[in-house]
């Protein structure tokens, strides 16, 4: 009979002159199909062995059958778990929220008693925005299924960085970490989520503190790419280091070197944070000489999204 479009592209593709296909079924399930590509007359030397070759190929598709049921059973599990997660999150968010927002309404009037005097109008702002955001935080784990809405407005990332220097420096400082920046002034405004990025420039700065047990410094620079369409943040400590079995595999969940108390979930956040707000992370490193973390986002996520 005439060969089909695909018979043909799969004689093509196995570089042979023919082929010879053995359905994969289970339990009447289709679990696919095995190709074999021929030369001329090699299937009359074939018939003698397909019997045993039909029940190797048997064997194979009871494997990719019991892996598909324990891929979808781990799904079920995954989803109840984040179900029961979820139920108990939004409890403790009704909960939580109450006082935060008596928390935020005291903050306001303390801010307009205190203005008129211009006493720590800077320090009460950045308490304000933190207490928003562990607002949003709770929020976002109260339903771990619902899509996350990003809130894109104009971000200056110099800013933004200053801002959270100013509330972990009094933490580094007892720890004897000093941050020096170079931050490029011509560097321009970019269209992004600004809690997202404060999450991921607060887990960077976190990591690379506690890479210096014994003290140090960390650098913190940005400047415009050279193609003009993003910006470009680095995040540098002259700490210790990474092992090389952990930098290839250091955006991936669980993976830490910090022993106990450490779930290894920060940088698989930051990466993943990344990714959505369409940038880019990398790291170097080298034993002993501290560890680089690069950062790039595009100058508008919009735009990012259209390409």
């Amino acid at each position: 009979s005439d060969l089909t479009i695909i018979d043909e592209q799969l004689i093509r593709l196995t570089g042979k002159e023919g082929i010879i296909c053995f359905p994969m079924i289970v339990r009447s399930n289709g679990v696919g199909v095995m190709v074999l590509g021929l030369k001329k007359g090699e299937v009359s030397k074939t018939d003698n062995s397909l019997r045993l070759l039909s029940r190797f190929i048997g064997h194979i598709a009871f494997s990719l059958h019991a892996d598909n049921i324990r891929q979808s059973q781990a799904k079920e599990v995954l989803s109840e778990r984040l179900a029961a997660s979820s139920a108990i999150a939004k409890r403790v968010a009704h909960e939580v929220n109450n006082p935060l927002s008596i928390i935020k309404n005291y903050l306001k009037i303390l801010e307009m008693n205190l203005s008129e005097k211009n006493i720590a109008v800077d320090e009460i702002r950045i308490i304000h925005e933190e207490i928003g955001r562990v607002s949003q935080t709770i929020e976002e784990l109260s339903d771990f299924s619902r899509p996350k809405v990003q809130n894109l407005e104009s971000v200056d990332v110099n800013a933004l960085l200053k801002d959270i220097a100013t509330l972990i420096r009094e933490s580094l400082l007892q720890n004897r970490i000093n941050i020096a920046f170079d931050l490029d002034p011509g560097i321009p405004g970019i269209v992004s989520d600004k809690n997202s990025l404060k999450k991921i420039f607060l887990n960077l700065i976190k990591n690379s503190s506690e890479a210096l047990p014994e003290g140090g410094n960390i650098y913190i620079s940005t400047k415009c790419s050279t193609d003009g369409n993003s910006v470009e943040i680095i995040i540098k400590d002259d700490g210790v280091g990474l092992p090389e079995i952990i930098k290839s595999r250091l955006f991936e969940p669980y993976t830490t070197t910090k022993g106990e108390g450490h779930t290894g979930l920060g940088l698989s956040i930051v990466y993943s944070s990344i990714k959505g707000l369409k940038g880019n992370i990398t790291c170097s490193t080298e034993k002993g000489r501290g560890t680089t973390f690069k950062v790039v986002l595009p100058l508008s996520v919009q735009e990012a999204v259209r390409k």
